[in-house]
């Protein structure tokens, strides 16, 4: 299964506008949303966590802080498995990139902050086996409340071969979901066969 994982400023719209493009080029396409809030027991647990039931949870370690994403992702191995055997495209909301770089962006030092990130790709897709992703898109809009996490995902778009950054704004204004998605579809295109595309 081809994994492609978006990021970022209005990612939903831009996943629902991928999966539409797809379905018009014929193509055997799902998508996933994490974290699965009100869908699966690890999601539930992560929810409860984030709302301060079981004490300042957001304070914690980075690594402890990462713990429960990748309960959820773990937890739907066996759900993306299944897919895999009737589509051959998933479209990710959220995955462990996100992890990555909200929790990678609350260690100032670069050096832990890369040894945090590193560490956990390799927890999660060398170890516990969760599928790793085939291209990440990170959907860039600078705000002053998110700067540390967005500084995190461009240092990320940096250093990953498959990482790739779309940048919302132009001139000082948004662009529209239209004009960001044709550059979305350009960077999927190239992850599937030639075949029955259409622009």
């Amino acid at each position: 299964m081809t994994r492609i994982v978006i990021e970022g400023a209005n990612k939903k719209l831009q996943i629902d506008l991928l999966y539409d493009q797809l379905e018009k080029n014929d193509r055997e396409v799902t998508k996933f949303y994490f974290p699965r809030y009100t869908t699966s027991p690890a999601g539930k647990f992560f929810c409860e966590l984030l709302s301060g039931t079981y004490g300042d949870f957001e304070n914690s370690s980075p690594y402890l802080a990462s713990l429960p994403d990748t309960l959820d992702r773990v937890a739907a191995r066996e759900e993306i498995a299944k897919a895999t055997a009737y589509c051959r495209i998933g479209l990710f909301d959220r995955y462990t990139p996100s992890s990555m770089a909200s929790q990678g962006a609350r260690i100032s030092d670069s050096v832990e902050r890369a040894q945090f990130i590193r560490s956990l790709e390799i927890l999660e897709y060398d170890e516990l086996k969760i599928p790793a992703p085939t291209l990440v898109i990170y959907l860039a809009i600078s705000t002053v409340f998110a700067e540390p996490v967005a500084q995190t995902y461009r240092e990320l778009a940096r250093t990953r071969s498959n990482w790739r950054i779309i940048e919302c704004m132009r001139d000082g204004k948004l662009r529209t979901p239209e004009n960001i998605h044709q550059e979305v579809w350009r960077h999927v295109s190239k992850h599937l066969d030639s075949n029955d595309i259409t622009l």
